[in-house]
């Protein structure tokens, strides 16, 4: 694949990603005031609608990992996991 193809694939997924976050952090704020509760509910329903919407775009245009949790425990940093000497938990240093 091209990479100014995947340039637009990305911009894709970071619309819908910011916009909803935007309207979800919107939203927690109105929750903390005295808000009307209809307008409450209606922006509980937009926002359900929103994520269906970013998931959907995530899903459908987002890359997958090259790498499993086993070899990467974080995607974007090469951190390396050593098994814990008293569990079967993972350490990250």
């Amino acid at each position: 694949m091209p990479d100014d193809q995947r340039f637009i694939i990305m911009k894709n997924v970071q619309f819908p990603t910011a916009f909803t976050t935007s309207f979800f952090l919107f939203f927690i704020f109105l929750c903390g005031f005295d808000t009307d509760l209809s307008l409450i509910m209606l922006l509980f329903s937009i926002l359900n609608v929103c994520i269906i919407w970013m998931v959907y775009q995530v899903i459908r245009y987002g890359e997958p990992s090259p790498y499993n949790f086993g070899e990467r425990f974080y995607d974007d940093e090469d951190k390396k996991t050593i098994p814990d000497t008293y569990e079967d938990n993972q350490v990250i240093f």
